[in-house]
């Protein structure tokens, strides 16, 4: 994770009065100078879905007409770049996007390109059908095996398994598999023609992970403790802030349904973790998680589960919505970034989580969601609260 960029860099965001390099390619030749209006990158932790990203690029002397009769240039992928120029080393850039041109449009002397990034050829594809599911229900899977193969068989994905593969950062997914494998986390799944996007949503959601673009390559986080890459944002940077306290996500008693009879349609296992302390606060605000697509196989990792929605869940947690210069650029979703507001009395000592970002590249200012929902130590296993488990972590009936 984090951009690799050079301290100068890092000073020239923090600068009220910098004029930020742009760049627009496509398959390698730059066309930037056409650019009418630069578009927004949005990226979440959450949303497994295509990002949508449109530039409109002047076309009074026909330039741009070669897709018309070149059509295979369709597809071409292009690249939009930001950063600052060197007075000596010269450009220093950031590739913001890298994605497939999708759609063409001609109007008025202006074409519009379209563009999807890698998230886009999973939603053409689907995983099992209804006459014929994709079972994974001979055996127990860790989530990481599922999702790997989501991608690569099913979701057409390089299957290099080492850091040369050039579509899932692989040294990313590894520490994400490496979360279940020690932790001994086993699922089992049934897809009967969802989407890839769907099935690896679904995946997400069970294991509270993160799964995005960025890079052009398919991240895997599973989040914890804070993180060391961090930005510093004070009242000379902020341009907007919000805070919010959203009492509707609070849950203090999380029930997860496990062990699945795929033949008798049967939940063999309910099990709940509970906060006591919130319930008397609050009230009790209950949630389940009970999927007929992907499920836990025993009472451990179920209350794995129960245990970390609970635990960041049981109190309202704080969210920011910042509206920035680019100080924030150089950082990536996952990352940290630490507030420091007289209004709202916070310092840079606390650190909050960026869960999703939106950089205008046409006035120069970052959207961050940042929250403190995924941040914690790290979680424990063998902690039952409801005495239910024995010291084999078998569910007592």
């Amino acid at each position: 994770m984090a951009y690799s960029v050079t301290s100068w860099f890092i000073d020239q965001t923090r600068l009220k009065f910098t004029t930020p390099k742009r760049k627009f390619t496509i398959a390698g030749s730059d066309y930037s100078s056409r650019v009418i209006r630069w578009p927004s990158i949005r990226r979440s932790a959450t949303d497994i879905r295509p990002a949508n990203i449109s530039v409109d690029l002047a076309n009074e002397d026909l330039a741009m007409n070669f897709f018309l009769s070149e059509p295979t240039k369709l597809l071409s992928t292009y690249d939009l770049s930001m950063g600052y120029t060197h007075p000596s080393s010269g450009d220093e850039l950031i590739t913001m996007f890298t994605g497939q041109i999708d759609k063409i449009m001609y109007k008025n002397g202006v074409v519009t390109i379209q563009t999807l990034d890698k998230f886009k050829q999973f939603t053409e594809r689907s995983v099992g059908s209804s006459n014929s599911a994709t079972l994974y229900t001979g055996s127990n899977y860790l989530p990481s095996d599922i999702a790997w193969w989501l991608c690569t068989s099913y979701g057409g994905l390089s299957s290099i398994q080492g850091t040369s593969n050039p579509d899932i950062d692989y040294s990313l997914f590894s520490q994400w598999a490496n979360v279940f494998s020690s932790d001994s986390v086993f699922i089992q799944a049934r897809f009967e023609g969802s989407k890839v996007t769907e099935s690896l949503r679904k995946i997400a959601r069970y294991t509270d992970s993160g799964i995005w673009v960025e890079g052009n390559k398919i991240n895997f986080v599973r989040f914890s403790e804070a993180g060391s890459m961090e930005t510093v944002v004070t009242d000379d940077d902020i341009i907007n802030i919000t805070l919010s306290l959203d009492d509707s996500r609070i849950v203090n008693k999380q029930h997860v349904y496990a062990d699945y009879d795929t033949t008798s349609s049967y939940w063999k296992l309910d099990i709940f973790d509970v906060d006591s302390t919130s319930v008397n606060s609050y009230g009790l605000r209950e949630e389940i998680e009970k999927d007929e697509s992907v499920w836990y196989v025993s009472s451990a990792t179920a209350l794995n589960m129960a245990q970390r929605r609970v635990l960041f869940s049981s109190t309202p947690y704080q969210e920011y919505d910042l509206t920035l210069p680019l100080v924030t650029l150089p950082r990536q979703i996952g990352e940290m970034v630490r507030i420091s507001d007289n209004f709202f009395g916070v310092t840079s000592i606390d650190a909050w989580r960026i869960m999703e970002y939106s950089l205008n590249m046409d006035n120069g200012q970052m959207m961050v969601k940042a929250d403190s929902s995924r941040i914690a130590q790290p979680f424990i296993l063998d902690h039952d609260v409801h005495g239910l488990l024995d010291q084999n972590y078998n569910f007592l009936l």
